[in-house]
């Protein structure tokens, strides 16, 4: 039972640091050229912090890149060494070292 529901994190982990990759790599890289498609009347204008300045913007997306990069780290890394619990008792370091 507790190995299925670990697979069931890792699956989840991989497929939610993928999407959050590809989805913040690309909003960023648009951002950081001013893309046409994301200004004004653009098909992905639907995607931006609307009332944010550019920084803020870019900001923003850098943190949820990495994020992203996080989950999938953590899904190849046994997920439970970044429990919390397991953190504070100090049981398992969390890069598994």
């Amino acid at each position: 039972m507790k190995d299925s529901k670990l697979n069931m994190l890792k699956v989840f982990l991989n497929i939610f640091g993928v999407i959050s990759i590809l989805l913040f790599g690309s909003l960023f890289v648009l951002t950081s050229f001013d893309a046409p498609v994301m200004q004004n009347g653009g098909a992905l204008r639907f995607l931006r912090w609307d009332i944010l300045s550019k920084h803020v913007e870019l900001m923003i997306e850098i943190v949820y890149l990495v994020w992203g990069i996080f989950m999938l780290l953590a899904a190849r890394i046994l997920p439970i060494t970044f429990h919390s619990s397991t953190l504070r008792s100090g049981q398992i370091s969390p890069m598994g070292c």
